[in-house]
């Protein structure tokens, strides 16, 4: 059961009262279990604009939530006091770091949190009669902390913030016990979406002192001097390169210069973003080694649609260790391997052998086994043709196939790219399919007829029709590849939780993996179509196998339809009647009806389906959905007031 946070005490209020006394410009620190924060903030010249900061120490062995998109989990929110009306909150609030991501094997997800210290800051905008100068906000917090073993407690606390003094961070600084000054740039200015950008530091060591490599490129003959790190730890989901050291010049040989270079996302919406991260390190002369140092560094960088050239000055801070620094580098390892799941620590060529084992097994799940029987039927049918032409269909299907794998790929390595399975995640694609299925099956048992073989009705006409074309097998590759996609077979989510951690080309590669895998029997036996013999001759077993295979394509109608949301339900159904309705229009037009017969028929069937999806979508739904406001008392008794039936849905967070 979630327990509620105990507030602060006996000694502990009295020392903080105390404290309060002593240092009057900085805010409340209030004590959750497991947990402190403080508060304060800071104004502009013009005395309307400000900026609230909130900064949560969490004890070791526990952590808590980003703001939004951590279900099942709570996530952490801040807010003002009910009543509370000096200013108000007009943005979202950042965090100063990128979440620790952990994978969970159980649910195969990863899950996202913070650890350690984290800051966050919103702007707000204060009211035009607020005394900014003695305002004190009261800010409160909830969400949830957990410990390692899954022990998770609800928090919600309070404390006031005040107003502190605006201090420029300098661009140019030298950290005590560094024997070196540091300045950073951010370039360019602003930057287009899908552009790289790229933040520098440049260290001026003193003369006689050195600063150690970086820890991935350490040589074994260096000092005893740590390792240097520098570690980005503030990215907004952007793609981060590798740390390089940029070359000294002669004339400034005591100088080194670190390059991270950034890539925006080409969806990027347009405003202003901070990239940040710190440097940890220890220099050291020929006989003397000083202690650790760290400092952080952070910039912002304008996205919107014209880029400006330049460079723009970093801020520069102390007040990390190297110690933080090491663990922010660590989590970010950490968070690299959690988001490539279970294989993080596979080979490459392991991890492709695997995903074409993944795509081989796929073609034995429930979802495919229906259009499997179609192609079996189309295997029976090249009994006896040419070898040449047997393998060249074959090359078809897999094409096919291989184009779905492509696409999925392409869309895993976009920006806003989901996983496998990811377009079953959209309500409009899910009954799409459900269409498509529903009127196969109703060709396979017979009512209308599609032209391809063991679909085909009898005589020289479909004869004829039975011979299967290059297109024909393309789009059955495209089909059935399709309905694998709500499958997940052994080694499958795995497989794809690896890949797209990984650099786009290793995206593809472990995606067409996949595709060959699944397409690798038929290519086999359009390699050696002597296995083709195998297979019974065709005849009226045929036409019993093509009937199951119906009754098993409405099965695979079925499993799709149990994942849609409700309010789809009855909206999908008068969908799968209009199809029924207009398959009958077609069936009804012999196949060897001339063309304008056969164009009339479709154009009724397509008519029929046209308006049964208006109906469906456009009438029912819209005139059985609630709209849903939000609770207030004063909404409640205006809507009794009038008359009016008022149902209130009580829920929770969790």
């Amino acid at each position: 059961m979630l327990e509620r946070v105990r507030s602060i005490a006996g000694i502990r209020v009295a020392v903080l009262l105390i404290a309060l006394s002593i240092f009057p410009a900085y805010a409340a620190a209030q004590s959750a279990d497991n947990l402190t924060w403080t508060s304060s903030f800071s104004v502009e010249p013009n005395g309307v604009d400000g900026r609230l900061n909130v900064t949560v120490e969490i004890e070791p062995g526990f952590h808590i939530y980003p703001t939004k998109n951590t279900e099942p989990s709570i996530p952490t929110k801040f807010s003002f006091k009910k009543g509370f009306s000096g200013a108000t909150i007009v943005g979202e609030f950042e965090p100063d770091s990128d979440p620790v991501a952990a994978f969970d094997p159980n649910n195969n997800k990863v899950s996202n949190h913070f650890e350690g210290t984290v800051s966050w800051s919103s702007a707000i905008k204060f009211n035009s009669d607020a005394n900014v100068s003695a305002l004190a906000i009261p800010v409160e917090i909830n969400g949830q902390i957990c410990n390692e073993l899954g022990t998770c407690n609800q928090f919600k606390s309070k404390t006031d913030a005040r107003l502190i003094a605006q201090t420029k961070a300098s661009d140019v600084f030298r950290p005590e016990f560094s024997h070196a000054a540091f300045k950073g740039t951010l370039t360019p200015k602003a930057a287009r979406p899908g552009q790289t950008v790229t933040l520098r530091i440049q260290a001026d060591a003193d003369a006689g002192w050195t600063i150690p490599s970086l820890s991935e490129h350490r040589s074994t003959v260096e000092s005893s001097a740590k390792p240097t790190i520098v570690v980005l730890n503030k990215t907004n989901d952007w793609k981060v390169r590798d740390v390089v050291v940029e070359p000294a010049s002669s004339e400034s040989p005591n100088k080194t210069t670190w390059a991270i270079r950034v890539d925006v996302p080409k969806n990027t919406e347009p405003r202003t973003y901070s990239l940040g991260g710190l440097v940890g390190f220890q220099s050291h002369d020929a006989n003397i080694t000083s202690q650790p140092v760290a400092f952080s560094f952070k910039g912002e960088i304008p996205v919107g649609p014209d880029e400006v050239a330049g460079e723009s000055p970093l801020s520069l801070e102390s007040g990390s260790t190297y110690e933080q620094v090491n663990e922010a580098h660590g989590n970010r390892i950490a968070s690299a391997k959690a988001k490539a799941g279970q294989f993080a620590n596979y080979s490459i060529p392991t991890v492709v052998c695997l995903a074409l084992l993944a795509g081989f097994i796929l073609n034995f799940m429930p979802c495919v086994l229906p259009v499997i029987g179609l192609k079996i039927m189309s295997f029976v049918q090249q009994a006896g043709e040419n070898p040449r032409r047997i393998l060249m269909l074959n090359i078809a299907f897999a094409a096919g196939v291989m184009a779905v794998f492509m696409l999925l790929a392409f869309v895993a390595t976009r920006p806003a790219g989901g996983g496998w399975g990811g377009l079953f995640q959209s309500d409009r694609f899910q009954i799409v399919m459900i269409g498509v299925v529903f009127a196969f099956a109703l060709s396979f048992m017979g009512v209308w007829e599609i032209p391809i073989p063991g679909m085909s009705g009898s005589g020289s006409v479909g004869k004829l029709a039975a011979k299967e074309g290059f297109i024909g097998a393309f789009l059955k590759g495209i089909l059935t590849t399709l309905l694998a996609t709500p499958c997940s077979g052994p080694l499958l989510v795995p497989t794809v939780i690896w890949a797209l951690a990984q650099p786009a080309w290793l995206t593809y590669l472990t995606f067409s993996a996949m595709g060959l895998g699944m397409a690798l029997p038929y290519l086999v036996i359009g390699a050696f179509p002597k296995l083709i013999g195998l297979l019974p001759r065709p005849g009226n077993w045929m036409v019993t196998f093509k009937h199951a295979m119906g009754f098993a394509m409405l099965g695979a109608a079925i499993f799709l339809f149990g994942s849609l949301k409700e309010k789809f339900g009855i909206p999908t159904l008068s969908m799968a009647l209009a199809i029924g309705i207009a398959c009958s229009v077609i069936g009804h037009t012999s196949i060897a009806a001339e063309l304008f017969d056969k164009l009339k028929a479709w154009a009724y069937g397509l008519a029929i389906v046209a308006l049964g999806c208006w109906i469906a979508f456009f009438v029912l739904i819209p005139a059985h959905e609630l709209e849903w406001n939000t609770f207030s008392k004063v909404a409640l008794r205006e809507e009794l007031d009038k008359g009016n039936i008022v149902f209130v849905d009580f829920t929770a967070d969790w």
